[in-house]
């Protein structure tokens, strides 16, 4: 529950923001609805909670504890979180041998919200280890227990003495790695309100080459009020070091390649996957110069976009074939051995004019995403020689009819596919860039295919053939998941809306507890009551009394809802519900005005908005 006043006003006014894996998993507890305490990891290792004080509730839809709708290493819907408010209760499992790395590396991972309590504890296996955030100095803090009498601590500041702010929401990790004479720990750290970039270090513990084992049990949240957080979410233990990419914040890409000046093979993904230009021999004459990276067209052919709409990062550099069939390659390596595993993959690209099929991305053997400039189809074909005389079957459709590809014309291109029991699913995008159409989708079924064939074939962009090739493309990724369309590359990110957008609009530090203008309302109020948080002479429209009727104003947010809230004695007695909840229904951003019959039957009445 979050104050919309520094002091106390006429009418107490209170005013609430909204509130089987992979190996390696030991315990995952997401916090979701109906399954609130549940271990996720399949090992059984349900929370218990020492206070019933301890809640899960509705993930907010902004504001602390708001986090991340989807998980971007799973895509996992976000729909609950655990919400500690501060109070001195910790979730716990009892010790087991799961837990004792010993010698072996280990990472844990989750989404935190500080407190105003400066050093707060985040996890804790009794005499073993604990993580740590300090809300005061900006701290991240990972602490291993000799054994003896004495903890040695590995310690990172991110982003200065503010790297943790109360009601901020954050994710961080550390890597635990034990070797022959220190420990390793690589911590990670994101702020997650402010859309900040995943940063990390490596520090060492020395002196400590294994983990204690003991008996006490795993514990999440801080021992006392003055240790304790405000939310948590998605806390992740694994045994094993995890890679960067293999993290709950990092998006699970096989594959980045952008083709940037200055870095134009280069792998974006941090897999290190970068291309070699490969020479197929293409007829006609001029191929040995192609592909190369040039810079982005200002228009015309190769254009594409300037900005990315999913990242919003520039984009300066494309891939020029020049219609010669050479290729970019990339070895085979285990990191393209899907089997029965979903992958996605995405590009812009550029026709050919006047020869029809166009080859764009390959793992002969395996799949393979094509184009037919004639017929306008867009093809994924896999590899399986029992179900086709060509050993290849294929997902296809016309999304913008038999033209829907023409020759120097800018596109975007996705296949998500999917394998199942029977059958592999398969969701096909595209999208004109050229024309500036609509994104356009058609779902489709390979029949009888139930994985993706592996071999040690190269991956391969273009066709190997003048009369198959391209003429340029551009930020081609591979992730080894499906992608939902609001994750594709062309899929703008959501715009702010609600408090987010608040905060946004006046630059605030989007913590809803916070004052901006050293008046009486917090930034949360500023919102609630439609007041300016950079003008301490403007507070919204605040609320009245008048002839028994408590009238109020509420901005229009259907995240919203409100209770008014009576008590005839301050000191003794006791508040009780005179209505509500009541949801807001306006969507308009604008306030909105209500009444409420109070009626004036008390000598004296205390009168509370509490709006959440």
């Amino acid at each position: 529950m979050r104050s919309l006043f520094i002091k106390t006003a006429l009418f107490g006014l209170v005013v609430c923001a909204a509130g089987q894996l992979s190996a390696g998993t030991v315990g995952f507890w997401r916090f979701e609805p109906g399954a609130t305490w549940a271990d996720s990891s399949g090992n059984g290792l349900t929370l218990t909670r020492t206070s019933t004080n301890l809640k899960v509730v509705d993930r907010p839809s902004s504001g602390s504890g708001s986090y991340l709708s989807i998980i971007p290493q799973t895509g996992a819907e976000n729909d609950g979180v655990a919400h500690l408010d501060g109070q001195a209760y910790r979730f716990y499992v009892a010790d087991t041998n799961l837990f004792d790395f010993g010698s072996n590396a280990f990472t844990f991972e989750t989404f935190v919200t500080p407190t105003t309590n400066g050093y707060q504890t985040v996890v804790e296996k009794v005499d073993e280890w604990r993580m740590g955030i300090n809300q005061a100095n900006g701290k991240l803090t990972l602490s291993l227990y000799d054994g003896v009498s004495e903890w040695k601590t590995a310690q990172k500041i991110f982003d200065g003495a503010t790297s943790f702010t109360a009601g901020n929401d954050y994710y961080v990790a550390a890597v635990v790695a034990p070797g022959v004479s220190n420990t390793v720990v690589s911590f990670y750290y994101q702020n997650l309100t402010a859309g900040g970039d995943l940063l990390s270090d490596v520090k060492t513990i020395a002196g400590i080459n294994s983990i204690t084992n003991s008996a006490e049990r795993l514990e999440l949240n801080g021992n006392a009020v003055s240790r304790s957080l405000d939310y948590m979410d998605e806390v992740r233990l694994s045994s094993g070091a995890l890679s960067r990419f293999e993290l709950l914040a990092t998006f699970p890409e096989l594959g980045y390649w952008r083709f940037e000046p200055g870095a134009v093979t280069n792998d974006s993904s941090g897999n290190g996957l970068d291309l070699t230009q490969l020479i197929a021999g293409a007829s006609g004459g001029g191929g040995i110069d192609f592909p190369k990276g040039v810079d982005r067209n200002e228009s015309g052919e190769g254009s594409y976009l300037p900005t990315i709409p999913q990242s919003g990062v520039t984009n300066a550099g494309v891939s020029y074939f020049n219609a010669k069939g050479n290729h970019w390659a990339v070895a085979d390596t285990n990191l393209f051995d899907f089997g029965t595993s979903a992958f996605s993959f995405e590009t812009f690209v550029t026709p050919t004019t006047g020869i029809g099929y166009q080859t764009v991305a390959e793992k002969d053997e395996e799949w393979r995403v094509s184009i037919n400039e004639s017929k306008g189809e867009l093809t994924l074909a896999v590899w399986d020689a029992s179900l086709a005389s060509n050993n290849w079957v294929i997902a296809q459709a016309k999304l913008d009819g038999t033209n829907s590809f023409t020759g120097s014309v800018d596109y975007y291109i996705g296949v998500v596919a999917t394998p199942g029991a029977s059958n592999t699913a398969v969701t096909l995008y595209y999208q004109n860039l050229t024309d500036g159409g609509d994104l356009l989708s058609a779902k489709r079924t390979i029949a009888g295919v139930t994985s993706i064939h592996n071999t040690t074939n190269s991956f391969l962009l273009n066709g190997d053939t003048n009369q198959r090739a391209v003429r340029y493309t551009d930020e081609v990724r591979i992730v080894t998941r499906a992608l939902g369309e609001s994750e594709l590359l062309v899929a703008a990110a959501a715009d702010p809306s609600g408090f987010d957008a608040f905060v946004d609009k006046y630059d605030l530090s989007g913590d809803p507890s916070a004052n901006a203008d050293n008046d009486e309302l917090t930034d949360w109020g500023e919102y609630v009551f439609g007041g300016n948080p950079t003008n301490s002479g403007d507070i919204g429209t605040q609320p009245s009394f008048d002839s028994g009727d408590y009238l109020f104003s509420i901005v229009g947010d259907n995240t919203l809802q409100y209770y008014v809230l009576t008590n005839t004695n301050l000191v003794e007695g006791s508040w009780g519900t005179n209505t509500g909840p009541v949801a807001i229904t306006d969507e308009s951003g604008e306030l909105g005005s209500y009444t409420n019959a109070v009626g004036t039957a008390d000598d004296e009445l205390f009168i509370k908005l509490l709006v959440e």
